[in-house]
């Protein structure tokens, strides 16, 4: 299963079964549209909580693929 690790804000979460690709083109549409976006990711820690980050212009994010075990 393809894991992405965003490290948005500052913090690490992980993003499960979606593609690089998906992600990219969610936050680009996110970032066009005139009303904020979010994004669901996962606590980057093993905890599973899950949390909505909000896509919006001036609020850094990187992505990385982890590789697959």
């Amino acid at each position: 299963m393809t894991i992405l690790e965003v490290a948005y804000g500052g913090v690490t979460y992980r993003i499960a079964g979606r593609s690089m690709q998906e992600v990219q083109l969610h936050i680009a549409v996110a970032l066009a549209s005139p009303d904020p976006g979010w994004l669901e990711a996962f606590d980057g820690y093993g905890n599973r909580t899950p949390y909505e980050l909000l896509i919006t212009p001036g609020v850094p994010i990187a992505i990385c693929a982890l590789p697959e075990e």
